[in-house]
C-alpha cells in the first residue's frame, strides 16, 4: 500500500551507530536525531512531525498516491511509527507520541484516540506497542508515574472498543531533560528498546 509520507529505512553502519538528523523545529519534544544501535533495519515513518515542517514534505512525500496522512489525520501528539525488522511481530511495531508534562491525565484520551486513528488508517492488523513520552516541566502533583500508567491502561481499554485494531500495549516513559535529545533504538527488551535521552 502506497501512503504519504514515505518511510525511511535506517540501518546500523559497519562503523557503528547509524542516525537520521531531524530538522530543529522543536515540534518533536526537542529531539534532534534518531540513532540506531541494532544491526536490523529500522523503518521510520514521520507522521505529525512530517505535517508541521514543509522540508519533510519535500523529502518524504509520495506524489502518486491518494492516501495522504496530512489530509486525513490531524495528530497533535502522535509523531512516529517505528518498525524493527527481524523481530517477532508482537515486538516489532511501535507508535511514539509526545505529551508535555503540563497536560493532565485527561489528555490521554486524545493521545490514544490519535493512536487508534492512525492504526486504522494504516490498516494495521498486528499487535502494536505505543510509547507515550512525557517531557517538559510538570504541573504540581502530576508526577505519580504508576497513576499515569494505570490511567493509560484504562484509556486504551475504553478507547479500543470503538475500533477494529488488534492488541495495543502502552507504556508511559519520561524524557531526560538534556539540551540535545536523541531518540535511540537498541536491542533492549520490548519497551526499553526505544528511549529519548
Amino acid at each position: 500500500m502506497k501512503i504519504c509520507p514515505n518511510a525511511i529505512n535506517i540501518r546500523r553502519s559497519t562503523t557503528g551507530s547509524d542516525m537520521m538528523d531531524l530538522s530543529p523545529t522543536y515540534d518533536l519534544a526537542h529531539v534532534n536525531k534518531i540513532i540506531i544501535n541494532i544491526n536490523e533495519t529500522v523503518v521510520v515513518r514521520l507522521l505529525g512531525f512530517h505535517v508541521n515542517d514543509k522540508s519533510y514534505c519535500k523529502l518524504y512525500k509520495i506524489t502518486d498516491t491518494n492516501k495522504r496522512y496530512c489530509e486525513t489525520i490531524k495528530s497533535k501528539y502522535v509523531h512516529l511509527q517505528i518498525v524493527k525488522e527481524g523481530h517477532p511481530s508482537e515486538e516489532s511495531m511501535f507508535f511514539l507520541a509526545f505529551l508535555p508534562k503540563i497536560k493532565t491525565e485527561n489528555e490521554l484520551y486524545q493521545v490514544v484516540k490519535e493512536i487508534c486513528d492512525v492504526i486504522e488508517w494504516l490498516e494495521i492488523k498486528q499487535n502494536v506497542n505505543c510509547i507515550i513520552f512525557r517531557f517538559g516541566h510538570p504541573k504540581h502533583n502530576m508526577e505519580n508515574k504508576s497513576k499515569w500508567q494505570t490511567q493509560l491502561d484504562k484509556v486504551i481499554k475504553e478507547t479500543k472498543k470503538l475500533y477494529t485494531t488488534g492488541k495495543i500495549n502502552g507504556r508511559i516513559k519520561y524524557v531526560h531533560e538534556d539540551k540535545k535529545r536523541c531518540l535511540t533504538v537498541s536491542p533492549a527488551p520490548l519497551f526499553e528498546s526505544i528511549n529519548v535521552s
